[in-house]
């Protein structure tokens, strides 16, 4: 019998023995405890723990006793479900009508995939009748569309002649119609890098607006009527507008223009109600014009604060308190200093055609620059600044303001050009671009553990390379026949690897993972499935075909990412068809947990005799990964009635991820 400890005593040994790996300890403390007490323990303890231990220390915890109620019990049961597995989880129920959009929380709806986005905003904008909360779910899915979707996002919209987009416009009306114009802006922004939207916005068409309230028309003398504004079959936007001068047309214009390129609107009038002052240009995304028209686009523009919110999430590379990031504060307070001088000027600018071109150009530096920062602004597109000297210097000599304006323009150019000497030197000693590579592997890793669920590799065997270079020497220490190094994203190797190099004479661990810098989350959990299955002797049975195939198949369904495309597209519909002939579980428990009975039954189902089974296996084991028009191979899908991977159907890609088969 085991001796009951004090509750203060028993927690202080759990957590000393759960930490040392003390797994015995563990468990004898375990059996010692109510099921209440059971049930408190278990619900503390960190799965995150076990991956941090080395690979030995994992296999200990794995093949003891109570591992697997501590899997099943703390793991599945007792701990939180995974972010993933819940939004799957409740993506599901609302495919099946049990639960509605309006209760999912905004984590969830941001982790919605993007094809199950669109189908929620189609369903929603394709009723009969489109409730309030209907509309306040269609923003908010728009709303919380992650920055890597937006550019995709775009392009839905715009297929099928704009068909959806058209119903969005027109189905949400009031209040919400406001909110959806004002995502539709911020995510036209989104969809763009700060360079290609200088771009667009320097080349958009100007299109005049002045709408003077009634309190200033008799003194204020034309105004802008919109004659039409309607879609075309096309799906673009027809615009006509008719210049005013009381009842008398002086001119019609009119555009042919795409509902999400960028457009200049002029406002000839001041705009008090947005805080446009007369000659100010802003620039828009050109469905925003409905909103326009219809009188509430200058209400959602109506503080600063609401276009500073255009925010797109642009990483910035500029450490805070570096001396980097003071330059940039002495660039914001230069640009301050003139913008005050050009807006003591507007009104004498504006008298003259040059002046005009420069306030447009001034304008939209400015719109850029509450849109994407200052600090992204001077790292990505320091030479929308340059252009603003190049239309200062259009501007007439003579006259002190217009001097004043100049000099704030160079002071604005040098401090500009200061931090551009500056960062590259803070560049060329930071770390690679993105995340820490120790940051993405626990995150990986993480993953790993929760949809894999079994043990993952330790920190030890992963090589994050400190450049390409040294990745891509480490790759030709052992490479793969008719695979260049340049070709290669991130490889994992069994044996040894020893570097003849001098400068780096090293013996590379066995089972290592190489990662170069910038590797993506699917290419590491990629390389993370070869290390957990390399026990199955997949590569020696099956041969590499096989093997990167189902590898592959169960990356793009695990590893989180968006829907990848790349080499294998073919060795995975090769093992889709093969996993529909045997199972997907007998798959899985084959590849990663040695089971192969279940397989070679299957296939013995299939072909007739073991002898036949024995026969396929050869073949395959013959087939080079990218061995995708090989005879073997096709003799080898001939055995089973399927055929080859020229023919096979294409891979949908990604899937929602399942909860997968303890072994």
């Amino acid at each position: 019998m085991v001796q009951r400890q004090s509750r203060g005593q028993g927690e202080s040994a759990w957590a000393s023995a759960v930490a040392g790996g003390a797994w015995d300890r563990a468990a004898a403390l375990y059996y010692s405890w109510t099921a209440d007490e059971q049930e408190r323990h278990l619900a503390g303890l960190d799965a995150l723990q076990l991956f941090r231990l080395d690979a030995a220390a994992q296999r200990q915890v794995f093949d003891h006793p109570v591992s697997a109620l501590l899997r099943i019990e703390a793991w599945v049961r007792r701990r939180p479900v995974p972010a993933e597995q819940r939004v799957a989880e409740r993506l599901e129920q609302l495919r099946r009508g049990l639960i509605t959009i309006d209760q999912l929380n905004d984590d969830e709806v941001r982790s919605l995939p993007l094809d199950d986005r669109v189908r929620l905003l189609s369903d929603l904008a394709g009723g009969v009748v489109v409730a309030d909360d209907d509309e306040r779910q269609i923003v908010r899915l728009l709303a919380t569309t992650g920055t890597a979707d937006r550019p995709t996002l775009v392009a839905r919209l715009r297929s099928g002649g704009s068909a959806l987009l058209r119903r969005l416009e027109a189905v949400v009306d009031g209040t919400e119609n406001s909110a959806l114009h004002s995502e539709l802006r911020r995510l036209t922004f989104g969809a763009l890098d700060p360079a290609r939207a200088l771009v667009e916005a320097e080349n958009a068409p100007e299109i005049p607006w002045a709408d003077p309230p009634l309190s200033q028309a008799a003194r204020f003398r034309q105004r802008v009527h919109v004659e039409v504004l309607e879609w075309t079959s096309a799906g673009r936007l027809r615009l006509c507008l008719d210049a005013l001068v009381g009842p008398v047309r002086v001119w019609r214009r009119t555009w042919d223009l795409d509902p999400l390129q960028l457009v200049a609107v002029r406002f000839l009038a001041a705009e008090p109600e947005v805080g446009a002052r007369s000659g100010d240009v802003v620039n828009l995304p050109a469905v925003n014009l409905f909103s326009l028209r219809n009188k509430q686009f200058r209400q959602e523009m109506a503080t600063v604060a609401d276009v500073a919110a255009l925010a797109m999430g642009g990483h910035g590379v500029i450490a805070a308190g570096s001396r980097a990031a003071r330059l940039v504060a002495a660039v914001d307070l230069a640009y301050g200093a003139a913008d005050l001088a050009v807006r003591e000027m507007r009104d004498d600018l504006g008298c003259t055609a040059e002046g005009r071109q420069f306030l447009r150009a001034w304008d939209t530096v400015n719109q850029l620059v509450l849109v994407y920062g200052m600090a992204r602004m001077v790292r990505s597109t320091p030479q929308v600044f340059r252009g603003l000297r190049d239309r200062c210097r259009g501007l007439e000599s003579t006259g002190a303001s217009r001097q004043r304006i100049q000099r704030e323009v160079d002071q604005v150019l040098h401090q500009v050009e200061e931090v551009e000497q500056e960062v590259p030197r803070t560049q060329a000693t930071a770390p690679s671009a993105g995340q820490p590579a120790d940051v993405r592997v626990d995150r990986v890793l993480e993953r790993f553990l929760r949809t894999v669920r079994r043990p993952g590799p330790s920190r030890s065997v992963v090589r994050a390379h400190p450049s390409r270079e040294s990745f891509e020497a480490t790759y030709a220490l052992d490479p793969v026949r008719g695979v260049a190094p340049q070709d290669v994203g991130a490889f994992f190797r069994e044996r040894p690897l020893r570097s003849r190099a001098r400068e780096e004479l090293v013996v590379h661990v066995r089972g290592a993972l190489h990662l170069p810098p910038g590797a993506t989350d699917h290419e590491v959990f990629h390389e993370m499935l070869h290390w957990a299955s390399q026990r199955s002797g997949t590569n020696v049975l099956l041969g590499t075909y096989w093997n990167e195939g189902v590898t592959e198949w169960l990356a793009r369904r695990w590893s989180g990412a968006a829907t990848v495309r790349n080499a294998y597209d073919r060795n995975v519909r090769v093992v889709e068809q093969l996993a529909g002939v045997v199972g997907e579980d007998v798959m899985i428990h084959a590849y990663l947990d040695q089971r192969w009975r279940p397989l070679h039954v299957a296939l013995e189902a299939r072909l007739g005799s073991q002898a036949e089974v024995q026969r396929f296996f050869s073949l395959m084991r013959r087939v080079g990964g990218g061995d995708h028009g090989s005879r073997r191979l096709a003799r080898a899908l001939a055995k089973l009635g399927l055929v080859g991977a020229e023919d096979a159907p294409t891979s949908p890609g990604l899937r929602v991820p399942r909860r997968i088969p303890l072994p």
